[in-house]
């Protein structure tokens, strides 16, 4: 008889109802499958993250450029309105 206070180790028996063994492995091989999903789920991500970088990074290019667009034609127009108080006041004198 063995002794209460001492404890038999770990092991595989018989007494194991094939059921179990069914689930146990159906799970192993369900989170197998889980992982993989997830794993293919996280490198489309980091696939899509990267080309969405590339697109700020082209808009980025775009919006100085038309800053610089924006600039010149303010620039214009204030050269227009120039004009246009000259145009004004040397109507006015010729009157």
């Amino acid at each position: 008889m063995p002794q209460p206070d001492r404890q038999e180790p770990w092991h595989f028996d018989k007494r194991i109802p094939i059921a179990t063994l069914v689930v146990l492995l159906t799970q192993i091989v369900l989170v197998a499958m889980f992982i993989a999903t997830l794993r293919n789920t996280v490198e489309g991500n980091a696939a899509r993250l990267t080309a969405m970088e590339q697109r700020v990074e082209i808009m980025r290019g775009q919006a100085a450029s038309q800053a610089v667009q924006l600039g010149r034609i303010e620039e214009g127009l204030s050269a227009v309105r120039i004009d246009i108080n000259r145009l004004i006041t040397s109507l006015e004198r010729s009157r």
